[in-house]
């Protein structure tokens, strides 16, 4: 498995990206996660393209591996349910985990099963990841750089006219850029996007 050992020499990006996504001293770990992953559920074919290593295929793999830790550690964090919130920015799309259940079995606990509340958290966590893995899907069938743009732009909240200023690109290029790709997100996540809010989770598949 030679591609691997290609991918690791990049260690030190990977380990950057981890750290600023908020990894900070478990950055080694995940990233050590990411490669078994990769080993596990991915292919050369996958991730090189033309013979050149996929960094855009990489982050997206690199983000999903941050946020299924980051909810592993939450919940294995007895008696902390707090509550995350996934912003799309304005594609539409905040997705939020239940409000404290503390609060709510306190209100409910004599007519309200526990194990149920906790089975549909589960049942949400998982419909979630499938979303998320949708939109990284539809992204990576984009070309180099409706990826990057969208990356550069989700992943660092700058304004189009701030991207003008540093990248050289008319800000008109950008805003019709950015407006294709939020589209084509809506496109491909948007009957399960109503199916989650509407909690037909059973609706929503890979």
């Amino acid at each position: 498995m030679e591609w691997i050992t290609e991918v690791y020499k990049y260690h030190n990006l990977w380990l950057k990206i981890m750290h600023d996504f908020g990894a900070k001293e478990f950055s080694e770990d995940y990233v050590q996660d990411m490669y078994i992953r990769l080993i596990e559920r991915s292919s050369k074919e996958k991730i090189y393209q033309n013979g050149v290593l996929n960094k855009s295929y990489m982050y997206f793999t690199l983000r999903n591996t941050y946020i299924i830790n980051m909810r592993k550690q939450r919940n294995n964090s007895e008696g902390s349910y707090k509550k995350l919130s996934y912003d799309f920015k304005d594609l539409g799309a905040e997705i939020s985990s239940m409000e404290v259940l503390n609060k709510h079995i306190i209100n409910q606990k004599n007519s309200y099963d526990l194990q149920n509340v906790f089975d549909e958290q589960l049942q949400k966590e998982i419909k979630y990841e499938i979303i998320l893995q949708k939109i990284i899907n539809e992204i990576l069938t984009w070309r180099w750089y409706d990826q990057l743009l969208f990356t550069i732009y989700f992943n660092t909240g700058k304004s189009i006219r701030t991207l003008e200023k540093e990248i050289g690109i008319s800000y008109f290029c950008i805003f019709h850029t950015l407006k294709n790709c939020k589209e084509r997100i809506k496109i491909a996540i948007g009957e399960d996007y109503e199916d989650f809010i509407n909690k037909d989770y059973e609706h929503i598949k890979l």
